[in-house]
C-alpha cells in the first residue's frame, strides 16, 4: 500500500491552527521509537485573519508548509522519509545547495547531522 501524506490543520485554544502532516499508513519514527501518523511542523496560522498582516502570514506559512510537503513527498519516493527532530531546522536543503557549494561546509553539516541522529537514537 502506498504511503500518503496530507497537510492538515489542528485548531488551538488561542485562535490559531497548528499545521501537521497526516501520514497513512503510519511509518516508524526513530525519535519516539514508535510508528507515527502525525508530524507537527511547528508552523501556525490564524483561524480568522483580520488584518492584512495576518492574511499575509497565513499565505506565506501555508506556502512554506506546501514546499516542505513537496520535499517530504520526494524523500518518500526515494525511500528516505524521516521525521524531523525536536529542534526544527530553519533552512531548507535547497537553500543550502544554492548558497553553499563548499565541500568543507557540507562535510561539517553532515557531521552535525550524524551527531544529532546518534543523540536521538541513543535516548
Amino acid at each position: 500500500m502506498p504511503i500518503k501524506i496530507k497537510l492538515r490543520q489542528k485548531p488551538l485554544q488561542d485562535g490559531r491552527q497548528s499545521l501537521y502532516f497526516d501520514i497513512y499508513p503510519p511509518i516508524f519514527n526513530p525519535i519516539t521509537g514508535k510508528e507515527g501518523r502525525r508530524e507537527f511542523l511547528k508552523l501556525y496560522i490564524y483561524s480568522n485573519p483580520e488584518t492584512p498582516e495576518q492574511k499575509s502570514h497565513n499565505k506565506n506559512t501555508l506556502q512554506l508548509a506546501n514546499e516542505v510537503l513537496k520535499e517530504k513527498l520526494e524523500l518518500l519516493e526515494q525511500g528516505k522519509y524521516e521525521f524531523t527532530t525536536e529542534q526544527p531546522v530553519k533552512v531548507s536543503f535547497k537553500q543550502i545547495e544554492q548558497k553553499n557549494t563548499n565541500k568543507d561546509f557540507l562535510i561539517g553539516l553532515f557531521n552535525k547531522c550524524e551527531i544529532l541522529k546518534n543523540k536521538y537514537l541513543n535516548n
